[in-house]
């Protein structure tokens, strides 16, 4: 018998590729903007399995690659807005998606309607050598496995973007956040070597909120946030920090106060357990807005 959660899951995700594939009337920049924000946090409700979010994440933007220029026929939201004013008759398209307990989402996701997220827009470059020497690979996108371009990388300039660096392929290992600058040695990004093996650009939003608990499965006493908090110890009184919930934009989790040490980054979604984030312990000492400041 086929889970109801499962094939829910395998109609939303068919609509959106469909509406990628058939989209002729200039909307693809709403769909991409709907899609960049909600993508991950969806497919962790439904299945919180890190591995299969990215599977789904990469085939899903092959699709997107395939059906539209991301440089061409961008519309505003207030161009969108015009034309649904003009067209009484024309209906957005909704999907209800249910959260982690079964329960449906606060309300429905409507592809032609304004999003928070927009898309994200990014240019980074890797250097084999230091101070920007040697061999280069430019990317604008995600990039799984950075050893098909360079052997190591020891010095990099961020054109656009929020950047985030991971020491091995399939975004594993430590994690460092890169912002737009330029970074002549691996010292410059905190970097432990010259070994930078994946990338991923980090989506934009106009608003950050995220929920802190001092107990497994969001118990116990809980906190909010809405903007940086260089220490947790002084804000909260907490040293650790068992389980999140990401409602909005996305953030980084530091190890230490001050945005130092470990970096994890964090998505709308939902972290149960310090493992859920890539941690091996509770320990928490400061969190980051991810917000390109250019």
């Amino acid at each position: 018998m086929t889970c109801p959660r499962k094939a829910r899951l395998r109609a939303v995700l068919k609509h959106w590729v469909n509406e990628v594939k058939t989209s002729q009337d200039g909307n693809e920049s709403v769909f991409v903007a709907f899609y960049i924000d909600d993508l991950s946090g969806i497919l962790e409700r439904f299945y919180n399995g890190i591995d299969l979010s990215q599977k789904i994440h990469r085939k899903l933007l092959n699709h997107i690659d395939r059906a539209m220029n991301f440089g061409s026929k961008v519309q505003t939201d207030a161009q969108i807005n015009l034309e649904n004013s003009n067209n009484p008759n024309k209906s957005n398209t909704e999907q209800y998606v249910q959260d982690s307990t079964g329960c449906a989402a606060a309300g429905p996701i409507t592809l032609n309607s304004h999003h928070p997220c927009q898309p994200a827009m990014g240019k980074i470059t890797f250097y084999e050598d230091k101070a920007f020497q040697g061999r280069s690979y430019e990317s604008t996108t995600d990039c799984p496995n950075l050893q098909t371009y360079l052997s190591r990388c020891n010095s990099i300039r961020v054109e656009s973007g929020c950047w985030m660096l991971y020491e091995r392929p399939n975004y594993q290992g430590q994690q460092y956040l890169l912002r737009r600058g330029e970074y002549p040695d691996y010292q410059q990004w905190m970097g432990l070597s010259d070994s930078i093996r994946s990338c991923c650009l980090i989506p934009q939003t106009g608003s950050h909120r995220l929920r802190l608990y001092e107990r497994e499965d969001h118990k116990g006493l809980m906190m909010e946030l809405s903007e940086d908090c260089p220490s947790i110890q002084d804000r909260f009184h907490l040293s650790e920090i068992r389980s999140l919930h990401v409602l909005e934009g996305c953030w980084v989790l530091y190890e230490l106060p001050n945005y130092r040490g470990r970096q994890y980054l964090l998505r709308p979604q939902e972290y149960r357990r310090c493992q859920d984030w890539g941690a091996m312990d509770a320990k928490a000492g400061s969190l980051r807005r991810v917000v390109d400041l250019y």
